[in-house]
């Protein structure tokens, strides 16, 4: 039987989709899915264009930036509307008990994390550099943002050279590793990628913030079902 695992994440403390999840779970192509978004924001009103589809973009495999919209619940249900079949009937009961599950535990669960707590001159703080690689699962990825926070990359675009990051870090590292950190950093819209030479990288704080609160609900509120729902 086929595993029913919607993907969420938290946006601006609100639940979201991506466009890259609609098209991977209800069998589309991706760039088939885009047009389908664009189409609906010239039709519908303005505001609920602006406040249910946000347009933004990630690294492929060949480390090109490609469009892709994060979607809310409202947005989710206006595109999963052209859908049909049983197949699509499955994923759209089961995005709309996740959205449900997701937005409830957001609103009973307070977690007083802010900006202020990352955005310190020292770095991160012990306990949430903890969470942080709790929420990257210990992988590059961690040790590339922890990096990049820790020399101010939320307030600036740092153009780092392979050189510059071995040298902050103590040891050699492979290239390939920081450029599939970087792509899965920035496809968690954790980061956003300049390209260039060196490429640069800025740390997307808010979205940080978000996305450890949404674990945090994980580890302490819902032990269980948030496993499945936030990861």
């Amino acid at each position: 039987m086929e595993l029913i695992k919607p993907h969420l994440s938290v946006a601006d403390g609100a639940a979201t989709t991506t466009s890259l999840a609609v098209a991977e779970h209800f069998g589309r192509r991706h760039d088939n899915v885009v047009m389908a978004i664009r189409n609906a924001i010239a039709e519908v009103p303005e505001e609920f264009g602006l406040l249910n589809f946000k347009e933004s973009s990630y690294l492929n495999l060949q480390n090109k930036l490609q469009p892709m919209y994060s979607l809310s619940r409202n947005g989710f249900a206006y595109i999963a509307m052209g859908f049909t079949g049983r197949h699509a009937a499955r994923w759209k009961v089961a995005y709309i008990e996740a959205f449900d599950k997701m937005e409830a535990a957001l609103r009973e669960t307070p977690w007083p994390l802010t900006t202020r707590l990352i955005e310190r001159e020292d770095g991160l703080d012990g306990p949430i550099f903890n969470e942080l690689l709790r929420l990257l699962k210990y992988t590059g990825q961690a040790v590339l943002l922890t990096y990049l926070i820790r020399e101010c990359g939320y307030r600036t675009t740092l153009r780092l050279s392979m050189r510059q990051i071995e040298a902050a870090l103590g040891y050699s590292i492979c290239r390939q590793t920081v450029s599939k950190s970087a792509r899965k950093l920035h496809e968690r819209r954790l980061i956003t990628v300049h390209c260039g030479n060196p490429h640069g990288y800025r740390v997307e704080l808010h979205e940080l913030v978000c996305q450890l609160r949404a674990h945090q609900l994980q580890v302490q509120v819902l032990p269980h079902e948030a496993l499945q729902l936030l990861s």
